[in-house]
């Protein structure tokens, strides 16, 4: 089972001062809090159907869409929620547009574009596609190893984990590195994170 470590915050709000915003990042705290020290309880589950590929990473795209890295066959599958395969995209290289390898991906809700990380020249690449899957351009990372994690908050910032670091980096949709914050007092090795507001959870 994984673990989980939650860390607030406060780079996605554009009102970081006065007693307001303080008051919200303290009763999402207790948010927090409280779902983390409540009981578990054990729900019966069962699988209802399998799809799909060997995938690196999976994410949730628009209309409900899964999102594959499938990165045995060097390419993105979007699958419908029900299992069948809507589309793929990407051929098996290193230059600008293919995928070598894809690890995470993410999609920007508000336009349906596509962001990937792969292997490309180097440890890690991460390419912009748009929804139409036409490769846009490359977001050069040379600050970061190996991305284990990949997520695209509801303002359309790029966040990603450098699980070598580690660090947490957000970047903005047009390539430009915002900021990052060192994460290796709370975790050694974070393997993936997922974001609601601005909470980020990485799985550790």
């Amino acid at each position: 089972m994984a673990n989980f470590q939650v860390l607030m915050s406060n780079s996605l709000t554009e009102d970081r001062a006065g007693p307001s915003f303080a008051k919200q990042q303290q009763q999402q705290q207790q948010e927090v809090e409280q779902a983390l020290q409540a009981p578990a309880q054990a729900t019966p589950m069962k699988i209802g159907w399998k799809f799909g590929c060997l995938g690196a990473g999976f994410c949730l795209g628009i209309d409900e869409d899964i999102v594959v890295a499938d990165s045995k066959n060097h390419r993105i599958a979007v699958y419908a929620k029900m299992g069948a395969l809507k589309f793929q995209f990407g051929d098996a290289g290193k230059r600008n547009g293919q995928l070598f390898y894809p690890r995470k991906v993410a999609v920007f809700q508000h336009n349906g574009n596509f962001v990937a990380c792969d292997r490309g020249n180097g440890r890690s690449r991460m390419q912009i596609f748009s929804k139409c899957v036409t490769y846009m351009f490359k977001i050069s990372i040379r600050f970061m190893d190996i991305v284990t994690g990949l997520a695209v908050t509801a303002k359309g910032h790029i966040v990603a984990v450098d699980s070598v670091s580690p660090t947490v980096f957000v970047i903005s949709e047009e390539g430009m590195l915002l900021h990052g914050f060192d994460c290796s007092v709370f975790v050694r090795e974070p393997s993936d994170i997922a974001i609601r507001h601005n909470v980020f959870y990485l799985a550790i």
